[in-house]
């Protein structure tokens, strides 16, 4: 995973942000291009579910834009809010093919 995750970093463009919960083990969250306060709570929020901080009531979770870095306290996503964003793979109709 941390060879993924510096692939992925170096992908990144200046206005790309990371998100990570650090000193445990956690995903690297990546917002491509400009996001909202919202959406940055909301993949924040996924990244604290999805670390080995998602039993704790709050986290904090590293935001990293270029230079800039700063920290957002949430609580891990709850299975309902996963329920909700889940991506579902589906089979393509025939005509698609």
């Amino acid at each position: 995973n941390k060879d993924e995750n510096n692939m992925i970093r170096s992908m990144l463009d200046t206005e790309d942000l990371t998100l990570k919960v650090e000193g445990v083990g956690s995903p690297t969250t990546v917002i491509l291009g400009n996001a909202t306060d919202e959406a940055i709570s909301v993949a924040a929020s996924l990244c604290a579910r999805y670390s080995d901080s998602k039993r704790l009531y709050e986290v904090n979770v590293a935001v990293k834009r270029g230079n800039d870095n700063y920290y957002v306290k949430v609580k891990p996503a709850d299975e309902e809010t996963i329920r909700e964003l889940r991506i579902e793979k589906t089979a393509l109709s025939p005509a698609l093919k």
